[in-house]
């Protein structure tokens, strides 16, 4: 990234996400996306500021005495939700979720951590961790679905 770009916030990536992956499908696709944008904000809300890094911590306090609604995505950037992914692929379904919502859930999640990278928001060879932490997180989550009878690659 260069310099005189600013690094784009947790709600800005999450926004172009949905968007690429609901541009031009159903209103059933857009509205999967929705709930699976949602489950994904629910759990960062769940992790607060221990997603961020020190600095994340601070900016957060500050934005917060300023407008405390969403804070949270006005200052985490795509490293830390480069780290929260694999935390989230992994939570444990619950069973009435619908097969169609685990599969947008995790094509989500997925999504998110192509187009950090992608974009450049971080390093990848400095994350590569994280990044084989989401991988097999997503592996192992589209397997048990597999297993649960509901998806394909």
């Amino acid at each position: 990234m260069h310099e005189s770009e600013s690094e784009p916030t947790a709600r800005a990536i999450l926004d172009t996400v949905e968007r690429l992956l609901t541009d031009e499908r159903t209103s059933a696709t857009r509205h999967r996306y929705a709930r699976a944008e949602a489950r994904f904000e629910t759990y960062l809300e769940s992790l607060g500021e221990r997603m961020l890094t020190d600095a994340g911590v601070a900016m957060l306090e500050l934005e917060r005495s300023i407008e405390p609604t969403a804070a949270l995505f006005r200052v985490a950037t795509g490293e830390d939700l480069l780290y929260a992914l694999s935390g989230f692929i992994s939570l444990e379904r619950p069973a009435r979720l619908p097969v169609s919502d685990v599969r947008a859930q995790l094509r989500f999640a997925e999504e998110t951590r192509r187009y950090i990278i992608r974009r450049g928001l971080v390093d990848a060879s400095l994350h590569m961790c994280a990044i084989w932490e989401i991988d097999g997180a997503l592996r192992r989550a589209r397997g048990a679905l597999r297993s649960r009878g509901g998806v394909s690659g």
